[in-house]
C-alpha cells in the first residue's frame, strides 16, 4: 500500500481499440440510484474508443473508492492502455479541506504555545495530541478506503484486456 491514493500503470494489449471498448462496455453498468440492489456488471461509467471512466460497483458505501481513468492509444504492437486511480475531485477537495483546517489548528495551537508560554501540560497535550491523532487517522481512513478498493483493479483490467505490463519509462 503506498503512502498516497494515486495510481498509475499501463498495459498493451494485441486487440483494437473497438475491440477493448466493446469488451469494457460490457462490463459497465448504467450508472442510476439502486437503495438495495447492485448491478450484475462489476463497473459503472463510461466506456468509448478513446477511453474510459469508470468505478467499481461495491455492495457497501466508501466514499474513498478510486475512479478509474483510462485511455487507449495506438501502437505498432495493438493497442497502449493507459490508467489512472484517483480520489473523486469532490472527495479529494473536501479531504484538502479537512486536512487543512487540523493543520492549521495545530498550527494555532503551538503559536499560541510559543508566544504566550506554556498553558498547561494537560492543555498542550490535548492541543497537539488530538489534531495529530485527526490526522493519522484521517489519513488512515482515506489511503485505506482508496487501496481497498483499488488493489484489484490492475490485474482485473489485466485480464480483461488480455494484456501485459509496459514497462514504466
Amino acid at each position: 500500500m503506498r503512502l498516497i491514493p494515486f495510481d498509475r500503470f499501463s498495459f498493451v494489449s494485441s486487440k483494437t481499440q473497438e475491440e477493448l471498448a466493446a469488451i469494457l462496455s460490457a462490463k459497465i453498468a448504467r450508472r442510476q440510484f439502486r437503495l438495495f440492489s447492485k448491478p450484475s456488471e462489476p463497473y459503472v461509467g463510461t466506456a468509448s474508443q478513446s477511453g474510459f471512466k469508470i468505478q467499481r460497483v461495491i455492495g457497501y458505501r466508501n466514499s474513498f473508492l478510486p475512479v478509474i481513468v483510462g485511455r487507449f492509444g495506438p501502437r505498432h504492437d495493438g493497442t497502449r492502455i493507459d490508467v489512472v486511480q484517483r480520489l473523486h475531485y469532490v472527495v479529494a477537495t473536501f479531504m484538502l479541506f479537512w486536512f487543512s483546517s487540523v493543520i492549521a489548528f495545530l498550527g494555532l495551537v503551538l503559536f499560541g504555545v510559543g508566544v504566550n508560554g506554556a498553558t498547561g501540560e494537560a492543555g498542550l497535550l490535548a492541543g497537539v495530541l488530538l489534531p495529530l491523532f485527526m490526522l493519522i487517522f484521517g489519513w488512515a481512513l482515506v489511503t485505506g478506503g482508496f487501496w481497498l478498493g483499488a488493489r484489484h483493479t490492475k490485474e482485473d483490467l489485466r485480464l480483461l484486456f488480455d494484456a501485459r505490463d509496459l514497462p514504466e519509462a
